[in-house]
């Protein structure tokens, strides 16, 4: 699945902006259930590079980095940076 940049994703934002709730909805709920198929069939979604035993499991790998507050995750650094 495609993760990143998805086209789904996209729509549904352009479908908020427009104040079509319900319709952007629906795109952002199927697309967390496409997220958690893959991962539950074993698929590697992450995009993250780093050597790191918390790789493709990115509740635990966001949350150590919220708890030290050091830096981001590889996989979220080109949303900000």
């Amino acid at each position: 699945m495609l993760f990143d940049d998805n086209p789904g994703m996209r729509e549904n934002i352009r479908l908020e902006k427009l104040g079509r709730k319900p319709e952007a909805d629906a795109l952002r709920d199927a697309f967390v259930q496409d997220v958690l198929a893959a991962v539950s069939s074993g698929e590697d979604h992450c995009s993250c590079t780093a050597a790191c035993p918390y790789h493709g499991r990115c509740l635990e790998c966001v949350a150590i980095h919220r708890g030290h507050r050091d830096h981001l995750p590889d996989c979220l650094k080109p949303i900000v940076l």
